[in-house]
C-alpha cells in the first residue's frame, strides 16, 4: 500500500510541475507574441507618420529642398526624459551669445555676407580641395549610441575652422567627449545646442580628441548605422566629465591641452 501511494504522489507532483510548466510556456509565449505585435504595429504607424512627414514637407510651396524616406527613422514618444539645468549657467551662455552677436566684428560679418554679389559665389566649391591640409575635412564621423549630434558636428565645425586659421598647423581633431561630458549646458546623449558647443570651445576651450588625443569618443559604434535611440539611456548613464588626459597620451597634460576659438559663429 505504501509503495502504491507513494507512486501516486509522485505522479501528481510530475503532473502539476508539467502543468505549471505549460502554463508558463503558454504564458511566455503569449508575451513573445503580444511584443512582436506591439513593435510590427509601431513600425507600421511610425513609417505612415514618416511618410505623412514627408509629403507635407514636399507639397508646401515656401520649401526650398526636398524630404526623403529613411528605413532608420523612428518616432519619438516619450519626451519626459529628465536632466538636471544650471541655470545660471544657461543664462550666462545666451548672455555670451547675445553679446558677441551685437559686437561691431558680427555686425561688420553680417554685413559683408548681407553685401556679397551673387555673382561672386563660385559655381563649384570643394572644400577638401580648397585646404588640402586639414585631414578633419575628409572625416566623416559615428557618434554611435549617443544622441551627441549637436557635439560631433559643432565640434567638427571647430576642428575644420582650427586647421584652416592655422593654414595646417593644427590638424589634430578636437575632443567631442570634452563637451560632452564636460559642458554643463551642452546637452547629453538625447540631443542638445551646437551653439552652445561652440560658445564652450571659445569660453572654456577644448582639448584634443580622436584615437590618439587627450580625450577620445568612447561611445561604442558596434550598435548599428545608425545606432537606435534605444541605446542612447546606457551611454547617458555612463556619460561624466573626466579632466585628465588618457593614459597614452604623453604631449600635454589636461589643462594644457585646452585650444580656444576666437568666435562661435
Amino acid at each position: 500500500m505504501s509503495s502504491s501511494s507513494s507512486s501516486r504522489k509522485l505522479l501528481c507532483i510530475v503532473i502539476i510541475l508539467l502543468l505549471f510548466l505549460g502554463i508558463a510556456l503558454t504564458a511566455a509565449g503569449i508575451a513573445v507574441y503580444l511584443h512582436y505585435m506591439g513593435n510590427r504595429k509601431e513600425a507600421k504607424e511610425t513609417q505612415s507618420y514618416m511618410r505623412s512627414l514627408i509629403n507635407q514637407i514636399n507639397t508646401a510651396a515656401d520649401v526650398r529642398w526636398k524630404a526623403k524616406y529613411n528605413p532608420y527613422a523612428t518616432r519619438t514618444h516619450d519626451y519626459n526624459y529628465k536632466a538636471l539645468r544650471n541655470s545660471t549657467a544657461i543664462k550666462e551662455y545666451i548672455s555670451n551669445i547675445n553679446q558677441f552677436f551685437n559686437s561691431d566684428k558680427m555686425q561688420a560679418h553680417l554685413k559683408e555676407l548681407d553685401e556679397f554679389a551673387d555673382e561672386k559665389v563660385p559655381k563649384h566649391f570643394d572644400a577638401r580641395e580648397k585646404w588640402p591640409m586639414c585631414p578633419s575635412l575628409n572625416y566623416i564621423p559615428n557618434q554611435g549610441g549617443c544622441g551627441s549630434c549637436f557635439a560631433v558636428s559643432a565640434i567638427g565645425v571647430a576642428s575644420d575652422r582650427a586647421c584652416i586659421q592655422s593654414n595646417g598647423t593644427f590638424r589634430s581633431w578636437l575632443s567631442v567627449e570634452d563637451v560632452l561630458g564636460c559642458c554643463p549646458v551642452c546637452g547629453n546623449c538625447y540631443g542638445g545646442d551646437p551653439l552652445k558647443a561652440l560658445v564652450y570651445w571659445a569660453k572654456e576651450g577644448i582639448v584634443t580628441g580622436g584615437r590618439d588625443g587627450c580625450r577620445p569618443y568612447s561611445i561604442g559604434i558596434e550598435c548599428g548605422t545608425p545606432c537606435s535611440p534605444a541605446t542612447y539611456p546606457d551611454a547617458e548613464y555612463r556619460r561624466t566629465c573626466i579632466k585628465r588626459c588618457q593614459n597614452i597620451y604623453y604631449k600635454n597634460k589636461y589643462e594644457d591641452d585646452k585650444y580656444f576659438g576666437e568666435y562661435f559663429f
